[in-house]
């Protein structure tokens, strides 16, 4: 086990406070690695890792911001019904052909709306103001809705 000790840093945070925070984490504790997901995602997955290690153990700590915390738990939840292998790329489980074709176009259009919808807003979010609060609710509403399509597909 390369990460023992995990932390999950996430917040109603822009993208340069996302850095921020790396920042300081990086002048403060030995940093092996910095992953950056935002740049380099995982099959949609965006967030910033930080592997360090202390005397003992090796900690991976994750920042991410409230969308993509919000994305990265419904990927999830949709993974324990559809098969954990579509946090890597491979196609979802299915029950016939036709269910097969619907879970691949669902999980690329989830995909595609952290790399496209969810990034965009990120990189145009600069401080909370009501238009962008009420931009990102409607980006976690999308997140919900796209889940509810998904297990609507049998």
């Amino acid at each position: 086990m390369d990460d023992p000790v995990g932390l999950r840093i996430v917040g109603d945070i822009t993208i340069s406070e996302q850095d921020l925070i790396a920042e300081r984490i990086t002048k403060t504790l030995d940093v092996k690695q910095v992953k950056d997901r935002r740049i380099h995602d995982s099959n949609g997955y965006r967030a910033l890792h930080i592997i360090a290690r202390t005397e003992l153990i090796h900690i991976e700590i994750q920042i991410g911001t409230i969308l993509q915390d919000e994305w990265a738990f419904m990927f999830e939840r949709l993974a324990d019904t559809w098969g954990r292998q579509i946090r890597y790329g491979d196609p979802p489980e299915f029950q016939n052909e036709k269910s097969a074709s619907e879970r691949i176009e669902m999980v690329s259009r989830i995909i595609l709306y952290s790399l496209g919808e969810i990034a965009e807003f990120e990189k145009s979010y600069a401080q909370v103001n009501p238009d962008e609060t009420n931009r990102q609710r409607e980006l976690v509403a999308g997140i919900l809705k796209l889940e509810s399509q998904a297990r609507e597909i049998s």
